[in-house]
Parts: structure tokens; sequence; C-alpha cells
């Protein structure tokens, strides 16, 4: 696709833009819609209120941690209501206060917090338009239990995947503050107790799924040794974002006193497969190819394929990797098993790379059931939202 047949977005779609832009919204009205319209999954409830009262409510752009708060309270009241251990609830407002601290301390601040409240929203819409799907992929024993259900393990991954982004160069921040030299960096893997026990259960869930391709009802106690786990170690050592996220979950529900299900190692393993890892030559994604890890079974791995597509089509409302470019979610269309994802841009030159960046990801993920397809607008850069405290961008 070159930008030439790219369109302008239509008048409706600008018109919403406009609104959203008028209501300093970084989750879109489009997105709000679909997920009044939720039919069947879990929460849904929950989320059909939290969508009616932030449909039209406006937030001024000096209280952006007003919207913070009350995505922050949603999530944890979430979590609570599937019974997750009061441990990983009250972790919500902790990443919050950590996302806000480093974008006042990084210009360059790439947004981690309503990013993966977003991630969650749009995985919720195909979760609830192909239900039967995803409960018979996930595990329909573990779906009858809301604390082991598909959409416990889906909010744990989405909300959680990105949680450790930051914290790394905020570390590196006050140290320099302090003096400190990089050898004398630790490593935030140092701070996860007994990661031997978590990569074990990671390792011996993939290899039951790859087995038989069904979700066990228990966390296998035999360690398979996969092609996975030399991976898991050496990116645990690198302090791998994703990696440390799925452990570091894991190891708050351990320390809760709380059993470990099978659901949240399932979530763990989404996190850690997650990462495209860009900023490196995508070398985590290289090595899961040469182990023959990916591309992955959509019907192995619903959690871990569908976040990595949610993750990728995740931009609007944050800055890309390389541009300062206001990226919108214009429309979601299911139709049959096909989903739609439209995108507009204000600059198309991020077009190309997006188009590259969804190509990449496509090839880690075989076909299934369902298939991911995009199409690409542009709106004026005259509408959008702005840097956090830069309101000319």
């Amino acid at each position: 696709m070159s930008t030439a047949q790219v369109e302008l977005v239509a008048g409706t779609e600008r018109t919403r833009i406009k609104r959203d832009d008028n209501l300093k919204h970084h989750i879109p009205s489009s997105l709000i819609e679909l997920i009044l319209d939720l039919r069947m999954v879990r929460l849904r409830e929950i989320l059909g209120e939290f969508a009616g009262q932030y449909k039209e409510k406006p937030f001024k752009s000096s209280e952006e941690p007003e919207e913070y708060r009350m995505i922050s309270d949603l999530v944890s009241k979430m979590l609570d209501s599937l019974d997750f251990p009061n441990e990983v609830v009250s972790k919500v407002d902790r990443v919050m206060k950590v996302q806000l601290a480093f974008s006042e301390a990084e210009r360059q601040y790439r947004e981690h917090f309503v990013h993966p409240f977003q991630v969650f929203l749009v995985g919720m819409t195909v979760i609830d338009r192909h239900y039967a799907l995803f409960e018979r992929w996930f595990s329909p024993e573990l779906c009858k239990d809301p604390r082991t259900s598909m959409e416990g393990a889906w909010l744990l991954a989405s909300v959680f995947h990105d949680h450790l982004k930051p914290v790394g160069p905020l570390i590196q921040l006050t140290r320099g503050l302090l003096g400190k030299t990089d050898d004398e960096q630790p490593s935030i893997s140092d701070e996860i107790t007994n990661t031997k026990e978590l990569l074990d259960w990671l390792d011996a869930t993939y290899g039951a799924l790859l087995g038989s391709g069904t979700l066990p009802n228990q966390i296998p106690t035999i360690t398979t040794n996969t092609e996975l786990r030399p991976i898991l170690e050496e990116y645990t050592s690198k302090d791998n974002h994703g990696v440390l996220a799925g452990l570091n979950v894991l190891h708050w529900i351990r320390d809760s006193g709380q059993a470990v299900k099978p659901s949240d190692v399932a979530a763990a393993l989404a996190m850690v497969l997650h990462d495209g890892d860009y900023q490196h030559k995508r070398a985590l994604p290289q090595a899961l190819f040469r182990a023959k890890v990916f591309p992955l079974p959509f019907n192995q791995q619903p959690l871990s394929c569908l976040l990595i597509w949610c993750d990728t089509v995740q931009e609007w409302g944050r800055w890309t990797h390389k541009q300062n470019v206001d990226t919108r979610l214009v429309k979601i269309t299911f139709e049959d098993s096909g989903i739609n994802f439209r995108l507009s841009f204000d600059d198309p030159e991020a077009i190309k790379p997006k188009i590259e960046e969804v190509g990449e990801i496509g090839n880690s993920i075989l076909e299934s059931d369902l298939e991911f397809t995009f199409d690409f607008r542009i709106h004026p850069a005259d509408i959008g939202l702005r840097r956090r405290g830069n309101p000319t961008k």
C-alpha cells in the first residue's frame, strides 16, 4: 500500500476524532461503544458501567491523572471481583504511580498505563464476538470458575504485560542522580525470588500445551525442558520486560499465599511471548523462531496470540517508537471470522512502518479460524491529542 492510495477519514470519522479530542479522551468512542455492547464475557456489567460514565466525561489536559485514576480503580475492581489476591490488586495503583512518575521524568515517554488497559478492552471485544471459540481454545473446564476463567487470565495478561517497562529507566535516572555507575546497576530479576520454580511452571505449561493443545487443570509438576526453556533463562538474565513481567506477576501470586493457577501461568506465558523487541532488532522473536516456538498456533496459545495482535494494533493516544504521530482507532469491524481494525494517522509517513510491523507480527502466528486485518486512513494534523504538557506537539 502506497501513501497515495490511503484515503482521508470520512466526515463522520473525523467528527468522532474531534469529539474525543475535545473531551481529552484517550479511549476512543468507537471502542467505548463496543464495550457498551458486550454480550457474553464476564465483567461486561462492570465494563458497561465504566463505559457509560466515561462516554461523555470531559477531562482537562492539566488533570490527565484523573483519567488514570478512573482506569486504575476499574482494573482494581475487576481483579477483586475475580478473586485475585489483594497483593495483585494493590499493585495496580503502584503501577499507575510509576508510569506517571516516569512520564514526568522522561520527555520521550511512551505511554504504558492506559495502553495496557486499551489492549485489554480490544481483546475483550474480540473474545466476546467469538466466545465459544476462545472458550474451547482456552479451557471449558477452567472457564467455569471466575478466578481461572479466560477473562481473568486475559485481564491479568493484558493489564500487566508492560508494567515493568519504565522501571529500568527510572532506576537508571535515580542512580545517575546518586552518582552510581552502570556497573553498579542491579538486575530487576534479583528482586524476584526463586525464579527457577517460576521458569519450571512456564516451561511445563508450555510443554503441556504443545502436547495436548489444552490448558491443564493443574500446573504440571514435571519439567519438560522444552525449546522455550533456554530462551526464558537467557532473557531473564537480560531483564527483558516481557519475560520479567510474567515472572513478576507469578511471584506476586505465589507470595500472596494463594495457589498459583494454570490460568495464571498461561497469562504469564502470554506476557513472556508478546515482546516484539524492536529496540534489539527483534532479537527475542528471532530466538523464538530459531527454536520453532514461533509461529504460535492460535488454538494452543489463544492468550499469547491475542496479546500479540492487540499490542500491535494499539497505538492511539500514545507516540510511536520513532515518530511523534497522532494515531486513532477509527473502527473495529466484525464480519464472520474476520476482525478488521481501521487506524488513522496524522502523518502518512507512519503508515509504511506500521504495515511492516503488522507483517512481522503476522508471521509469528499460524493461521487460525480468525483473520485479523488492518486498513489505514489519514486525518488532518490539526486535530488529535497532544503530548502531555506540550499543546503545540
